[in-house]
């Protein structure tokens, strides 16, 4: 059975983190709950991914809180020794710096004066910016203009790399946008299903929401003649264990 190929991408769950996280109060509040998930006792927090339920469907945070972060009847990582706890710590701090960096925060530096800059530029009472950071709700996206004299606004681009040897996040930024990687060890190979039907390829191209294609020697995969290079559609046997 044929596994994951080598992938950097974005799937639906990181996707839905760039569209939850791209305004500076959404950030901001993403950044409290994240400091405060961070100091809560760790036998009563609940999973990382409740922290970001405002940018994932159900599906998606149960996924996370399963798959990535807990321990699922079927591992979903293989060919390693790696536990969800591990993947979760590791996510939670990659977030963190990300997140500080976004705003142009130091490390652990208080959220509260980014957001009274905030609604100072949006001529806002403070009130209005801390009500979005307690909100249970998503925050006022919009409401509050990313201008001076916000120390930094950059949105996040958030990628996954899957089939490397070892848990492994990396943080990038530049004057355009935050660059988040998580890589990780590879995934249970029956999430996938191989195809090299031209036909099917063609099909998936035109129609698929979303898909993956992998241009690769054949023989690592069982497909085509050994020496050959193909191209061939990889189809999810549940999509929900491993888009993202």
């Amino acid at each position: 059975m044929p596994g994951m190929p080598r992938f950097l991408g974005k799937g639906a769950v990181q996707s839905g983190l760039d569209r939850a996280l791209r305004d500076p109060m959404s950030r901001a509040t993403a950044l409290v709950r994240l400091r405060d998930w961070e100091r809560a006792d760790p036998a009563g927090r609940g999973s990382l991914a409740t922290v970001f339920a405002g940018g994932l469907t159900e599906d998606q945070i149960t996924h996370l809180a399963v798959d990535w972060f807990g321990t699922p009847e079927t591992p979903f990582w293989v060919e390693t020794d790696l536990t969800g706890g591990e993947v979760e710590q590791l996510c939670a701090q990659l977030m963190k710096e990300a997140l500080e960096v976004s705003l142009g925060l130091s490390t652990d530096e208080s959220v509260l004066p980014f957001v009274q800059a905030l609604c100072d530029t949006a001529d806002l009472p403070l009130e209005i910016g801390l009500k979005g950071l307690v909100s249970e709700s998503a925050p006022l996206a919009g409401a509050l203009p990313a201008q001076q004299p916000l120390r930094r606004d950059l949105p996040l681009d958030i990628y996954w790399i899957c089939e490397l040897p070892e848990l492994e996040g990396y943080v990038s930024w530049n004057e355009h946008q935050v660059t988040v990687i998580v890589a990780t060890p590879p995934i249970d190979a029956d999430v996938f299903v191989v195809h090299s039907e031209r036909r099917r390829l063609a099909a998936a191209k035109e129609s698929s929401a979303a898909g993956l294609i992998a241009i690769q020697r054949a023989a690592q995969d069982g497909i085509g003649r050994a020496g050959e290079i193909v191209t061939a559609l990889y189809e999810d046997r549940d999509y929900s264990r491993w888009d993202g």
